[in-house]
């Protein structure tokens, strides 16, 4: 199998030091920005794309979709105090592309003990990737911020201490960050999203007969228009939800010590279990409503549900059952320490998923 490497580092220097001898510009805040270097490879079909990175290298990551042909362009930021730091910077720094038969590998690379450290001495790398069509995407790289529009057959990160903004995946969507945002929008296929103290945003999610798997340790979590089956939990941050249409019966919502806010298209059929521990419960529904009821609550908690007529079948002491119309689907809602349980049916007085 023939395998061909470009290797921007070894190009330059056979061609007499290329990047020593490249113009450096310097910018505001005591920042050399280097020549934008492009390089292109044809490839037939569909292949998969492999972003990896040094630890000791940070910067901004841009992919699209479109086209037929592979497109890669860069450019080297570095801040020191003079240019002839700037360039020695600049030549540690190099762009390496592995074509075989069926992935690209892109290895952007500096040295694993960099000369730079801090705010005064710093190294960069700004990279655009545009790939066709339908494309296959892993990265892994733990301090690109990373913006993404597809549409991506697949698109994976597998731990990112950055930004991260994924728009436009048919398929596996599989994502890893710990210290940044995530923003998921117009995913349709298996999705799984993983997140440690910042927010994850989700909008217009479609995952078929796929459950959604999203975990938030200390964050936010907030969903815009989502179809088809989730489980979604965090401990310290608020969950809310609008424009939710659910399927199945493996729909699970679960919270610590923030409030869960969600609103439902309709609850017809399926099963959603809704767990808080400190905070309270607020479920509304902005359409038909054919579902059993059964609420847990505190000591010091109550149950309130408006908008809509149900019969109870169980009331008692922490504990609230009733069913409205066919009862075809299930919720069970249940706090074990403070806060309430607040239902607010189509008829209600307040919005749907309001307090």
């Amino acid at each position: 199998m023939i395998r061909s490497i470009i290797s921007v580092g070894f190009i330059c220097f056979m061609l007499g030091s290329i990047i020593s001898a490249e113009n450096l510009k310097r910018q505001k805040g005591g920042i050399f920005s280097g020549e934008s270097q492009l390089i292109t490879v044809i490839f037939p079909g569909e292949k998969k794309v492999i972003i990896n990175s040094a630890n000791s290298l940070s910067g901004n990551l841009y992919l699209g979709a479109g086209g037929k042909n592979f497109r890669i362009s860069y450019q080297k930021k570095m801040k020191t105090p003079n240019e002839a730091e700037a360039a020695a910077y600049a030549d540690l720094i190099s762009v390496e592309i592995d074509n075989q038969k069926t992935a690209i590998t892109i290895w952007l690379r500096a040295p694993a003990d960099a000369p730079w450290s801090g705010s005064n001495n710093s190294a960069s790398l700004d990279v655009r990737i545009d790939v066709p069509v339908g494309c296959q995407i892993e990265i892994n790289t733990a301090y690109f911020d990373i913006e993404a529009v597809g549409p991506f057959e697949e698109f994976v990160v597998s731990e990112s201490l950055s930004k991260v903004t994924v728009n436009k995946v048919n398929g596996l969507t599989d994502i890893n960050v710990s210290n940044r945002p995530l923003v998921l929008k117009n995913i349709s296929g298996d999705l799984k999203a993983k997140n440690k103290y910042e927010k994850i945003k989700l909008e217009n999610i479609k995952t078929g007969q796929q459950t959604a798997f999203i975990r938030n340790e200390n964050g936010e979590i907030s969903i815009d228009s989502f179809i088809g089956s989730i489980d979604v939990g965090t401990s310290y941050g608020l969950i809310s939800g609008k424009r939710i249409s659910l399927v199945g019966n493996r729909n699970r919502v679960k919270n610590v010590s923030a409030p869960i806010a969600l609103e439902l298209d309709s609850l017809t059929s399926g099963r959603i279990r809704v767990n808080n521990r400190y905070s309270k419960i607020v479920l509304g529904i902005a359409g038909r409503v054919d579902a059993s009821f059964i609420c847990k609550f505190g000591s010091d908690s109550f149950v309130k549900a408006e908008g809509f007529l149900f019969e109870p079948t169980l009331v008692y002491d922490e504990r609230l059952e009733f069913d409205v119309g066919e009862a075809a689907a299930e919720a069970r809602l249940s706090i074990k320490g403070d806060g309430n349980i607040i239902i607010n049916g189509p008829d209600s007085e307040h919005h749907a998923g309001g307090n």
